[in-house]
Parts: C-alpha cells; sequence; structure tokens
C-alpha cells in the first residue's frame, strides 16, 4: 500500500457500513471512521444520494483533526461481486496473460463491471482469476472521492487486500470477520486461490461454507491439503477446523478429507452449545460514560434512548448515571445496565446469558468488574440486534415479574 493512501472499507451486506482507515505513520498514529450506511438510501447495494455520506464524512474528518485526503484505496465486501476462473494451459506466463487478455477482450459484458485479476502457476500451466465489482458501486465512490477533493487509485476486492497483507507460505484459509460479514480466502504458497465475502448467524455456517468453498476449489489447489488457518474478528468466535492455526506447528499425521468433514462436523455441534465470554473490564479508560454518550453517533443516541425508555416503562423503575454506564434498578435491586463502547450498545440484564445460547439473539456471559448482577451481556450493533434487545427486555420482565406502567 503507498504510503499517501487512506482505505475506504465498503460492505454492502444487511445495513452496510463503509470503514474509512488511514495506517499509522512515522509520528502519527493510525485513525478509524466507521459509519453504518443504514440510515442513507441504498438501492442494489448503491448509495443512491452520495451529498449526505459525503457530509457525514467530511464531518467526521473534521472531528479528527484530518484536513488533508489522501488518495483512497477502495476495497469491496459486497454481494455482487463475482468471480470467473480460466485455466490456461501454456508454460510461458507471457503467452497464457495474452490468451487471458484476447479472452476478455471478447466478452460481451465487460463494460458493465469493474475488473480486476491475479493468476498463479500450476503444474498444467496458469490460472487466471478475475473479480467482477459492479460499476455502479464504483463510479460512486469515485464522484465521492472527488467531492473529498481527492481521487479513487485502486479498487479490490477484500480478499485480495488481505492476501496480500499476509505474509505466510503454507497452504491455509483465511477469515476476517467484520460486522456478521466473512470475508474467505483460500491462499497456496502465498497465490490467493479464491476470495468469497458472506453474510452468517453463527460460527456453524462460517464452517458449512468453508467446506463447501474447499471442496470447490481442490482442483485449484492441485489437491494441495490445507495445514492451517487463521481468524481476525471484531467480536470473539470459536472455529475449530481440526488443523493448526497460522504460525502453529503442522499436523505430523495425514488426515483423509473425510476425517476431518467428520470432525469438523463435531464441532459445530460443540460451538452451539458454549457461550461466549466477555473478558474486557476497561480498568484503563478513563472516560466517563456521560461523554461516551454525547460524543456517539446519531444512530447509537437513538437505540439507546429507544432501549432505556422501554426499561423505564416497567412500574418503579428508575435509572442513574454512574461513571461506568446507566443503571436500571427498582428501590436497591438492579435489573440492567446500559454502556456504549465500540459503536455499540452494550445492555447488561440481570439474568442468566446461558438461556440464549441456542437463541436468535444470543448473548455472552461478561467479566466486567461490578457488573456481576448483571452478567447477561447483549451488544447492539445492527438493526437485527436492536430488535431483540426488546426481545430480550420482555423475557427479563417475565422473569422478574415486572409489571408494566399504566397507559395514560
Amino acid at each position: 500500500m503507498a504510503q499517501n493512501q487512506c482505505i475506504f472499507e465498503y460492505c454492502n451486506f444487511g445495513k452496510g457500513y463503509l470503514r474509512i482507515f488511514f495506517p499509522e505513520k512515522k509520528n502519527i498514529t493510525s485513525k478509524e471512521i466507521m459509519i453504518d450506511l443504514e440510515d442513507y438510501s441504498m438501492v442494489n447495494g448503491v448509495v443512491t444520494s452520495i451529498d449526505p455520506l459525503v457530509d457525514r464524512i467530511k464531518f467526521e474528518l473534521q472531528k479528527l483533526d484530518l484536513v488533508f485526503m489522501p488518495t483512497i484505496l477502495l476495497l469491496l465486501r459486497c454481494e455482487e461481486t463475482y468471480k470467473t476462473t480460466m485455466p490456461i494451459p501454456m508454460k510461458s506466463a507471457w503467452q497464457a496473460k495474452m490468451l487471458y487478455n484476447k479472452e476478455m477482450k471478447a466478452r460481451a459484458n465487460k463494460d458493465e463491471f469493474y475488473t480486476v485479476n491475479n493468476f498463479y502457476k500450476r503444474e498444467v500451466g496458469y490460472t487466471f482469476n478475475t473479480y467482477y465489482m459492479d460499476k455502479d458501486i464504483v463510479e460512486s465512490f469515485l464522484k465521492i472521492a472527488k467531492q473529498l477533493g481527492t481521487e479513487v487509485g485502486e479498487v479490490m476486492p477484500y480478499g485480495m487486500y488481505l492476501c496480500d497483507s499476509l505474509d505466510y507460505t503454507s497452504n491455509y484459509v483465511f477469515f476476517h470477520i467484520r460486522r456478521k460479514v466473512c470475508t474467505m480466502i483460500l491462499v497456496s504458497e502465498k497465490d490467493l486461490i479464491t476470495s468469497y465475502d458472506f453474510a452468517f448467524d453463527d460460527a456453524e455456517e462460517v464452517l458449512v461454507n468453508f467446506l463447501l468453498v474447499a471442496s470447490k476449489h481442490e482442483f485449484e489447489m492441485a489437491k494441495r491439503k490445507i495445514t492451517h488457518y487463521g481468524v481476525s474478528a471484531d467480536d470473539p468466535i470459536d472455529l475449530r477446523l481440526g488443523i493448526p492455526k497460522l504460525g502453529e506447528s503442522a499436523v505430523v499425521e495425514t488426515v483423509k478429507k473425510t476425517e476431518l468433514e467428520q470432525s469438523m462436523a463435531q464441532s459445530i455441534q460443540q460451538v452451539t452449545d458454549e457461550l461466549e465470554v466477555e473478558w474486557e473490564n476497561y480498568e484503563n479508560d478513563t472516560t466517563l460514560f456521560s461523554k461516551r454518550y454525547a460524543d456517539a453517533n446519531n444512530i447509537l443516541r437513538t437505540r439507546y434512548d429507544t432501549i432505556a425508555k422501554t426499561l423505564l416503562s416497567y412500574t418503579g423503575m428508575k435509572s442513574r448515571i454512574t461513571e461506568q454506564a446507566a443503571v436500571f434498578h427498582i428501590n436497591s435491586t438492579i435489573y440492567a445496565k446500559m454502556d456504549i463502547r465500540n459503536n455499540r450498545v452494550m445492555l447488561y440484564l440481570a439474568t442468566d446469558p446461558e438461556k440464549y445460547i441456542k437463541s436468535r439473539y444470543t448473548c455472552a456471559l461478561t467479566k466486567r468488574k461490578g457488573f456481576e448482577e448483571t452478567s447477561c451481556l447483549y451488544k447492539v450493533a445492527t438493526a437485527f440486534r436492536y430488535e431483540g434487545a426488546f426481545s430480550l427486555i420482555e423475557d427479563l420482565a417475565t422473569e422478574k415479574g415486572l409489571v408494566p406502567k399504566p397507559k395514560d
């Protein structure tokens, strides 16, 4: 990546998000802007009116004291991106490239997409991967860049960038997870075999997608066994593939594919019966809850206010603001706490999180100090999770015998 370049990571799965990242430079720490796109009009994965989004970006840049916008590297995690694979049985890389370019020029729909490609050598020649990215999406960001006084220098699927940023020589699969969207790449000796983006609800779906993609691309990898895996995730996720993580020693014994599938099937069942544990205590954070609330964007504050209003709709329920969080109580009994962290509303409830292991709205067991009474942590980061908060509060009211206030 060029020195004077920032990253625009655009995802249009679900409500979508735009992450703007300024890498660390000499004497300058890295900076990040995260924008949820649920309040911006989108059609077929494209932001239809870019002016409000540009205004939001400019506002966030001012907050970070960023006056200069460098060239943009646009990374796409989009449902509309697809890939074709073209094997060319030529010993010469130059001849293979000539045939590939000739074939691409002859394709009738080439002007409807923005394309990038990579290729790698196989025993019988070369294989070319072509990624087709929606032209309307790319052109919308060209317009956004122009209004920001810069330009888009390069466009690629996120998985291609991810492969370039990793430095492992083994045959591996890597899962990059953000906002319940996974970018999965298969890499063989630093060659990108495939990149695939998909939304998911739980670890089981990620594992199932891995089995399908790994089986499909076994031929492209010349039947080489996947020996390692890696994960980067904004929320902890337990993936057990029966193979070592990147950086660990490889398994000595040979494992047949059928045995690997059986091992993963068992892991899928185990992972659905486990409970996530949240260990973050924020001991070194000196910011006050009131400031975190004031600094939150409109979406977060609206979600917080509506959830708080729902809790206060029960007879006798009151709230008080502490340095750590908002506390909801009836007399001396605490029923819930709320905080805002990492672009999420954190809802802590006085109930057992294990009840929600197999629920649509999974919870975590928090180990945060001072929150022992409200150990069930529910993180609200999406519209779907926002809706689930009201179901959990209704469950809590039923369990604790809370009585709704009479309507006026």
